[in-house]
């Protein structure tokens, strides 16, 4: 059988004091919008560049007051510049947490993955009864696996059984 990625239980107080600190998190950003994906393709983007742009306008606009029109809200603009720089800061902090914890799942469901595999192969070489739905989900899962070039599972599988 192959090395577990990742050997850990969380137990149910752990996870419900991280989902609560997650909660809080989300109620603490309750000014956070939620964009449908029809607004984001009809607003204009504003990357590293056009930010830049933007901060120098800013700076522009402020040395000469006098030419804001009345219908530019100023502080609102300097409002929006330094929110999106906070949350760019912010971002850089939780984009490596977010990485870390997709590939902790990623690597928690191939563990699973690999084991049932496993535990199917012995349990199919065995003829154990009760092994019809597991047949049929394999048959399922694998039936439209197209021209692709199937992995020979069932090799590894035997070769694990061989192991164990």
């Amino acid at each position: 059988m192959s090395k577990d990625l990742v050997s850990h239980a969380l137990p149910g107080d752990a996870y419900e004091a991280l989902s609560a600190q997650i909660d809080n998190l989300r109620q603490a950003m309750d000014f956070l919008v939620d964009l449908t994906p029809d607004e984001k393709n009809r607003m204009v983007r504003a990357g590293e560049a056009n930010m830049a742009f933007a901060t120098l306008i800013r700076d522009l606009a402020s040395e000469h007051g006098g030419i804001l029109p009345e219908a530019v809200n100023f502080e609102e603009f300097e409002q929006d510049i330094a929110l999106y720089n906070q949350l760019k800061l912010l971002k850089i902090k939780m984009d490596p947490l977010i990485e870390l914890l997709n590939d902790t799942q990623t690597a928690a469901g191939a563990d699973a993955y690999q084991t049932a595999l496993t535990l199917y192969g012995v349990a199919k070489a065995l003829n154990l009864q009760g092994m019809e739905e597991a047949q049929r989900m394999m048959a399922q899962r694998f039936s439209n696996t197209g021209n692709r070039t199937p992995r020979n599972e069932e090799e590894e599988v035997t070769e694990d059984v061989a192991e164990v």
